[in-house]
């Protein structure tokens, strides 16, 4: 028996909005995001001679941070093939196109004890581009955005 992960270097990209002359402050600076797999049984083609096979796919995204933020809140899980990518690391590459995603909606914000329990999230993966586009080998990137609250509905002092 033998025993593999699924494995890519994946690195936290953070992004501010500028509106006017202020900034909206992203709602966290960190976050773990870990994957569910589920091995699933598919029927080979009797005409080819292909037999049975198995796929591994990502059912959904396991997402953590030390940090807080408030509600309401929404957290989405876009994982990305390789396309676009280019093979010179000092050019910026377009991060390959969104084939699965999913989100999970948080009313009272992170953490939440019924929606994450132990501060853990799971974002199930609910729309594919394709068939099997979640399985593992399709994966090239992830990517988490954290919705948070809409700061112009919120009510400032002064």
């Amino acid at each position: 028996m033998t025993m593999g992960f699924a494995s890519n270097t994946i690195d936290l990209n953070v992004q501010q909005l500028g509106v006017g002359e202020e900034f909206i402050g992203t709602p966290i600076t960190a976050a773990n995001v870990d994957f569910e797999l589920a091995k699933v049984e598919r029927t080979g083609d009797p005409a080819t001679q292909q037999d049975d096979f198995f796929v591994n796919l990502i059912t959904g995204c396991s997402f953590s941070t030390g940090q807080t933020f408030s509600g309401p809140a929404r957290v989405i899980c876009k994982l990305t093939d390789g396309s676009g990518i280019t093979p010179d690391p000092t050019i910026p590459d377009e991060f390959g196109k969104v084939i699965a995603e999913g989100f999970l909606d948080l009313p009272t914000g992170y953490p939440d004890a019924t929606l994450c329990p132990n501060g853990r999230c799971i974002i199930p993966i609910i729309q594919t581009a394709f068939d099997d586009a979640n399985e593992v080998q399709n994966i090239h990137d992830v990517k988490i955005i954290v919705k948070g609250a809409d700061p112009t509905t919120q009510q400032t002092g002064g």
